[in-house]
């Protein structure tokens, strides 16, 4: 092969790599169920009246966009307006309440009954949190893998509650049970409560079977309406738990026995609803990001001045003359301003990124293991390459030193975030020919790893100090060597972002383990060799248990976790050996075909503290199996003693990923 052919394919290879580039992939659709705290003017396509009027917002029940509306465009969903199912007014399922003759029967929603506007009654029916699922299934509905829903439920059935226990009061104070009964109250339910309040005589007690019962039958139909959507596919949700009640403008200017009753039912609740969605996931596998709604407003309200919140108790509907209206806590007696609604949705935006991204460290040190596992592979290679060279050991000991950058990318996928990472890598070492056929050597490495998370997700760095020991063994053509690495990882930042402040690691430790073996065989042809050869490699990385603190209600502890990785290597390598004066250049060119043999490699638990019975599982994503790498490389041979050798390599058809490495060494015997 002439010169001339040889540069000419050498630029070749170099066009198909540097044009190997793959367009990131964002995540699936952004879906919503619930109520008002999330509909995005759903009444008026469902009934015809424009409800809520002006100077509520496009029918919405605020003053703009609600928080599931903002979310897509923070978090890289894809979302259209009729991917929102939440109706203003949705129970979590069928109730027993007054409709508006005064007479009890069964709703679906708060804005039906006797409580709702006065056009209540001109209403056709609207759907609950059940019916909204219903529909959705009804339409053909399916949750991808990659999909993301929400669900923010429950303030209606309180509404209910809080006004059937008006009617029990009355039913108390007149001895009258038909109050009660026109409310909505079951005449089973009534005798339980008449049976608590004949033995104590306490009405805050009978109340309390009332409320606690309202809890539980709530608690019930969300937990069979997000198991409903397990059945339709679903993989990941996000569900926010009540806020304080007790703290809404409405509650606060009917005064304490209102704020009494919210607490109560607040608290019951949520209680409930952590229980029950721990067991859900115990069961199924779901993982629900859970956002604490008490914790997250009271965290707003405790340091309003930190999140730009100039008033926390008034409705803002109230004072639109106020020039800082728009930032206030709420819009109306019970409803969040839309600036609220945007800092909601900035905490659940970070709360999905940070759970997307936890399986980002040690996936991070898997690669530098394998950045490291090359670098003394090159090494290995270029002590075979003398070989060739010269058909003959040269004895030793030799000493060199040897380097290698890295970079890539990992896109998004299904449930977990990608990222571009850069590593660089240093080595010094020594090997040595025991006998004419057995090499045996060591190294002992730094790398230094970073990782910028995409979608604005966050960093991860970690110093990683490593050593291998490897051998060569050599029978006439045939060679076969075998090499383990350990490293030890000192992650210097896990850090992702919150709303008014990040979230980060205290301390985060892992290591790896690395063996590997390859063999070929040496056909040589005059000045050109030709080397078939084909490998294995397993990899287990460890991360140690840390904690995630810093932004109230974002505060997260990660598991131990454990990522196993087993892979194949059959490869072809082609070398010419070139006369430049005193000094033999080798250049050489290779094809490897690359393979994951064990799928996704394990998974791993997490929980935001201030919902600890609410796990949740991260798993390795497995989205690439087969790929091939293309190397191309240079020996320079100046002496008998000094050797510089460098190569670069880069990945192909790698299914969302890119791997890029640039390695260098000089080597000197003694």
């Amino acid at each position: 092969m002439g010169k001339g052919k040889i540069t000419f394919t050498v630029l070749l290879l170099a066009f198909l790599i540097l044009a190997n580039v793959k367009p990131a992939q964002g995540f699936g659709d952004w879906y919503v169920f619930g109520d008002s705290l999330s509909d995005n003017g759903n009444i008026p396509k469902l009934t015809g009246y424009p409800f809520p009027p002006s100077p509520y917002y496009g029918n919405r029940f605020s003053n703009g966009p609600v928080w599931a509306e903002f979310f897509p465009t923070m978090s890289n969903f894809s979302f259209k307006p009729s991917n929102d199912f939440a109706v203003g007014g949705a129970f979590t399922g069928p109730i027993s309440a007054q409709g508006p003759n005064g007479q009890p029967g069964t709703f679906n929603n708060l804005e039906n009954t006797a409580w709702g506007p006065s056009i209540s009654s001109q209403l056709p029916q609207l759907p609950s949190f059940l019916t909204e699922i219903q529909q959705f299934a009804a339409s053909g509905g399916r949750f991808k893998s990659s999909d993301l829903a929400g669900v923010w439920i429950g303030a209606n059935n309180f509404f209910a509650t809080a006004n059937q226990a008006a009617a029990l009061q009355q039913s108390i104070v007149n001895n009258d049970p038909s109050y009660a009964l026109n409310s909505g109250i079951s005449p089973a339910l009534l005798n339980q409560i008449a049976s608590v309040y004949a033995q104590t005589g306490d009405p805050n007690k009978a109340m309390g079977v009332l409320i606690d019962n309202a809890a539980q039958h709530s608690v019930s139909q969300v937990a069979q309406g997000i198991t409903q959507m397990y059945a339709l596919g679903a993989k990941q949700i996000v569900v926010l738990t009540l806020p304080p009640i007790q703290n809404t403008p409405s509650a606060l200017q009917e005064g304490a026995q209102a704020q009494a009753l919210a607490t109560g039912y607040t608290r019951l609740y949520n209680t409930y609803l952590q229980q029950s969605l721990s067991s859900i996931h115990n069961q199924t596998g779901l993982n629900i990001i859970t956002l604490n709604g008490e914790v997250l407003f009271n965290e707003i309200v405790s340091n309003k001045e930190a999140y730009g919140i100039v008033n926390t108790t008034d409705e803002a509907i109230q004072h639109l003359t106020d020039p800082n209206y728009s930032h206030y806590l709420f819009w109306d007696g019970v409803h969040p301003t839309s600036y609220t609604q945007s800092i909601i949705a900035q905490y659940v935006s970070s709360a999905v990124k940070t759970f997307y991204s936890l399986t980002v460290p040690a996936r991070l040190i898997e690669i530098n293991s394998d950045a490291f596992n090359s670098l003394i592979n090159n090494r290995i290679d270029s002590v075979s390459q003398s070989i060739t060279k010269s058909n003959k050991t040269n004895g030793g000991p030799n000493l060199y030193i040897t380097g290698n950058y890295n970079s890539g990318s990992r896109d998004d996928s299904d449930s977990t975030i990608g990222f571009d990472y850069d590593i660089g890598t240093t080595a010094l070492g020594a090997d040595y020919w025991i006998t004419p056929d057995l090499l045996i050597g060591a190294s002992v490495g730094y790398g230094h790893n970073h990782a910028s998370l995409n979608d604005s997700a966050g960093k991860v760095n970690a110093d990683v100090y490593q050593f291998a020991l490897y051998s060569l063994y050599k029978f006439n053509n045939f060679f076969l060597n075998a090499q383990f690495d350990y490293g030890y990882a000192d992650f210097t930042k896990i850090s992702h972002p919150g709303v008014i402040s990040k979230i980060s690691n205290s301390s985060a430790e892992g290591h790896y383990v690395n063996f590997s073996a390859n063999g070929g065989y040496v056909f040589k042809l005059d000045k050109f060799s030709i080397i078939p050869n084909a490998g294995i490699r397993g990899t287990n990385t460890r991360i140690n248990a840390y904690d995630l603190t810093g932004d109230p209600g974002l505060n997260m502890s990660v598991d131990k976790q454990s990522l196993f990785s087993l892979f194949s290597t059959v490869g072809l390598k082609a070398n010419y050996e070139a006369k430049l004066g005193t000094v033999t250049m080798v250049p050489n060119i290779s094809l490897e075909m690359q393979s994951r043999l064990n799928g996704s490699g394990g998974k791993f638990n997490s929980y935001f503290q201030d919902e600890p019975s609410i796990l949740l599982t991260s798993k390795y994503p497995d989205y690439y199996t087969n790929w091939g790498v293309v190397k191309i490389g240079l020996d320079a041979f100046t002496s008998d003693r000094l050797s510089v050798s460098i190569n670069y390599s880069n990945t192909f058809e790698k299914s969302n990923s890119e791997d890029r490495s640039v390695w260098a060494q000089i080597s000197y015997k003694f």
